[in-house]
């Protein structure tokens, strides 16, 4: 059985593939294997938009910073958060209450929830310069430190 997590944020370029790639790096290095093994152990990483056109890159800024501390950002076709993706979800993560606001009008907000525990937003760095998305990736990896012993209890992996 495969745990799937969904993060999402409003247009898939930025935050939530950012914190889709995160995500993997935090959750394999938590099981103590290698990003491209985390789905073969249990554990699946998405990321969608709500208003995500379908088919764009992840900004490049997204994938520098990504970089900067190790981490290949690779192909990353956006996608628009639908029915079927959300209810194949375990727990979807928001970037921030917009996006919560919006899951729930679209009536997919039951398994959703902030990404950050305390219930601040990641903000969303479009338009921002590097050093933005550099305070975007480090608000997200806060908030994934705090949810990945969460994400391997509710998989059952710790």
């Amino acid at each position: 059985m495969t745990y799937t997590v969904l993060l999402v944020c409003a247009g898939n370029v930025g935050r939530s593939p950012l914190a889709e790639v995160m995500a993997r790096r935090f959750l394999a290095e938590g099981m103590g294997v290698d990003d491209g093994e985390l789905e073969a152990n249990g554990i699946r990483v998405l990321s969608a938009g709500t208003l995500a056109p379908p088919g764009v890159q992840a900004s490049a800024r997204a994938a520098t910073v990504a970089e900067e501390i190790g981490i290949t950002m690779g192909v990353h076709p956006s996608q628009r958060i639908d029915q079927q993706m959300a209810g194949e979800a375990d727990v979807i993560f928001c970037m921030d209450g917009t996006v919560l606001d919006q899951l729930v009008r679209m009536g997919l907000g039951a398994k959703s929830e902030l990404l950050d525990p305390s219930g601040n937003p990641i903000p969303d760095p479009r338009g921002k310069d590097l050093d933005f998305y550099r305070t975007v990736r480090d608000t997200i990896a806060v908030a994934l430190t705090q949810r990945v012993p969460e994400i391997l209890a509710d998989a059952g992996k710790v």
